[in-house]
Formats: structure tokens, C-alpha cells, sequence
């Protein structure tokens, strides 16, 4: 019969492997995630300073306004104008690292992308992982199933040698051992597993048939 190589190459010591190699891949992935993780939280505190930073901006505006109506008014805006002056002048520290949180927001933004296209691609990578994993435990369980089922293919074989004559029970007033249905089922045919049919004739398909 033709071999098998497909299926000869289902050990389990590639079973092993591949399993390996799916456990690294998931490995990767637990790191890329936590990667993007530091990422994002350092995005987040990126936009909170630049959100304090608009928030005093925010604040020194509606005190200017509060102190164009007072001079509008008349009134006093001695009070005002001190507290826009100490928000200017803190304004003015924070002001200072704009262009440097602008910066990396920017960066850690496209860390971000960088992170989900990297994490896109070890998706990809686990699934044929799996899928190969998935193979080759199919192919190790057909070899084991195919040794098991040579074995009762003889069986079955001298069984229903021993119990039919002529086409009919050898002994037909007697008890005798029987399946359900003899012409169906495993105690009909016995097909072998395999991987590779191509080439292979029907006749090859088999370990014992009727």
C-alpha cells in the first residue's frame, strides 16, 4: 500500500512540539498585552495632565471674562485681576511641557496601532498553532486506531469464517455470537484512516470488508 507520510508524521513526540509551540506563541501574546497595557496607561496619564492643563486655560479665560464685565460695570476687579494673575502664573509652569505631553500622546497613540497590529498578527499565528495541534492529535489518534483496528480486522475476519458456511450460520439451532446486524457496522468493514488518499484504490481502503 502507498504510505502514509502525512499521517506517519503524527508522533507524539511532534504531538509534543507543536504544543510547544503553541504555548510560546501564547506567551507572546500574554506579553504583547501587557506591553500594550503600559502603553495605554501611560497614554491616559498623558491626556489627564494635558486635560489639567486646558482646565486652567479653561478657568483663566472665564476669569477674564468675569473681570471684562466688571471693568464694563464699573466695579472693582482688583480681586479678579489677583486670581487670574496667580492662574497665569501657574498656567505658565504647565504650559511648559505642552509640546512634550503633545508629543506622546502622539507616540504612545501610535505605539497603540503598532501594539493591536502586532497582537492581530499573533492571533493569526495561535490559530495555525491550534490548527496544527488539532492535526496532528487527529493523526496520532488514527494511528492508534489503526493498529487497534488491524488487529480486530483478523478477528473479524476468522469470526465470521468460523460462524458462516456457504453464506449462511454454520450452525443455525445453536447460539451463536453475532452483532446486531452482521452486514453493517464494524463487523462488515473495517476502514483504514489515513491522511493521504490520493493514488490510493478503494480496495486500499479497508483492513477487512465483506
Amino acid at each position: 500500500m502507498k504510505p502514509d507520510n502525512l499521517l506517519e508524521a503524527c508522533t507524539p513526540d511532534a504531538l509534543q512540539n507543536a504544543m510547544h509551540e503553541q504555548e510560546e506563541q501564547e506567551a507572546k501574546i500574554k506579553v504583547a498585552i501587557q506591553e500594550k497595557a503600559g502603553h495605554q496607561r501611560a497614554l491616559d496619564e498623558t491626556r489627564e495632565r494635558l486635560a489639567v492643563l486646558e482646565s486652567k486655560e479653561g478657568e483663566v479665560k472665564s476669569l477674564r471674562l468675569e473681570r471684562q464685565d466688571a471693568i464694563a460695570k464699573g466695579r472693582d476687579h482688583a480681586d479678579i485681576t489677583a486670581r487670574i494673575a496667580a492662574c497665569e502664573r501657574e498656567l505658565q509652569d504647565m504650559a511648559k511641557d505642552r509640546s512634550l505631553l503633545e508629543d506622546q500622546e502622539a507616540a504612545y497613540l501610535k505605539a497603540l496601532e503598532g501594539c493591536d497590529a502586532y497582537l492581530k498578527a499573533l492571533a493569526s499565528d495561535l490559530e495555525e498553532h491550534e490548527k496544527e495541534v488539532t492535526r496532528i492529535r487527529s493523526g496520532v489518534l488514527a494511528n492508534t486506531y489503526n493498529t487497534l483496528a488491524q488487529s480486530l480486522a483478523g478477528t473479524v475476519k476468522e469470526l465470521r469464517h468460523v460462524c458462516f458456511k456457504n453464506g449462511s450460520y454454520a450452525f443455525p439451532d445453536a447460539p451463536k455470537p453475532h452483532g446486531r446486524y452482521w452486514g453493517e457496522g464494524p463487523l462488515a468493514r473495517i476502514p483504514i484512516l489515513r491522511m493521504d488518499w490520493e493514488g490510493v484504490p478503494v480496495e486500499d481502503a479497508y483492513f477487512f470488508r465483506i
